[in-house]
């Protein structure tokens, strides 16, 4: 399976504690294939790498996942990552910053041997481009799920975000929103009611990331839905939603079910959480997958 998003690097400040953690290299591309990686050993990431980019930690993933990296002549994408104490966060690129736009490659940029991978997570970007992916791998064939598109850039409630919003949900197999994303474009704060209006543009199965609470799963094909939870306890929650979106299509083309890959899902956030940055997301506890995955069916609850 591939991942498809941008390389970052994050310097983070939780508050009321005052801790910060400076130049952690991150970026949506490498926490969810590293997500994916805890459950499969064939997993690509595509993604665009600044001039500034740390050479070391790139070297270092590639011992996990395979990168397509393309060099583009811009600094990389870097910001402040602002966490309240309960578990808000926000982000403020730094002046210097490269663009989201420079730093997300092209559905033109694919590899033609990738064509063939079985499954493709498409991670937050911009709407075009988001869109424009999906098309791409729509017309392969391929598996697709896609995070969010990200709330700034498809505007609270105004026409044009609802447009570009329905036309990725016609476009993939499954939808992971996170539960801000969700209330923002479903209009009020429901996330079962949310997943099941996503699902109605054509998804196969929605899942609402809801944090440390863990996550809502609509599986359109079955109507069932339930809340998996979420395993341990963060201490950097950075970079959680991305390894969980890895480890849901990874999942899913072990098991073809929504449900069971929303539980494998929550086994790879867990190991994002537990240390600084990506330390346990390079080096997972893999003898403790069992534990984590049992954990996690038996808290799983079904509704309708």
């Amino acid at each position: 399976m591939c991942t498809v998003g941008r390389l970052t690097i994050d310097d983070l400040v939780f508050w009321p504690s005052g801790r910060t953690l400076i130049g952690q290299p991150g970026g949506n591309s490498l926490y969810s294939a590293l997500g994916a990686r805890i459950w499969t050993s064939d997993v690509w990431a595509i993604t665009r790498q600044g001039r500034d980019y740390p050479v070391d930690r790139v070297q270092q993933v590639m011992s996990r996942v395979h990168l397509v990296l393309i060099p583009v002549d811009a600094p990389s994408m870097s910001a402040w990552g602002l966490y309240e104490g309960n578990g808000d966060r926000q982000w403020l690129p730094h002046p210097e910053s490269g663009t989201q736009d420079q730093m997300t490659p092209r559905p033109d940029e694919l590899p033609i041997d990738l064509l063939t991978c079985e499954a493709f997570h498409i991670a937050s970007m911009s709407p075009e481009l988001q869109i424009a992916w999906a098309v791409q791998l729509q017309r392969e064939g391929t598996v697709i799920s896609a995070d969010s598109m990200p709330v700034e850039v498809v505007g609270s409630g105004s026409a044009a975000g609802i447009d570009r919003h329905a036309s990725l949900l016609s476009l993939v197999d499954f939808y992971l929103p996170s539960s801000v994303e969700a209330r923002v474009m479903f209009g009020s704060d429901n996330p079962e009611a949310a997943a099941k209006a996503f699902a109605n543009s054509g998804p196969r199965a929605v899942v609402v990331k809801l944090g440390p609470e863990g996550c809502l799963v609509y599986d359109a094909l079955s109507g069932q839905v339930a809340h998996v939870p979420a395993f341990g306890s963060a201490v950097d929650p950075t970079g959680a939603g991305d390894a969980f979106c890895g480890g849901f299509l990874a999942g899913y083309v072990s098991t073809g079910d929504a449900i069971a890959a929303a539980q494998y899902g929550s086994v790879s956030a867990s190991f994002a959480v537990e240390s600084v940055g990506m330390a346990s997301l390079m080096d997972p506890d893999l003898n403790s997958l069992d534990e984590r995955l049992a954990t996690v069916r038996q808290g799983t609850s079904l509704g309708q």
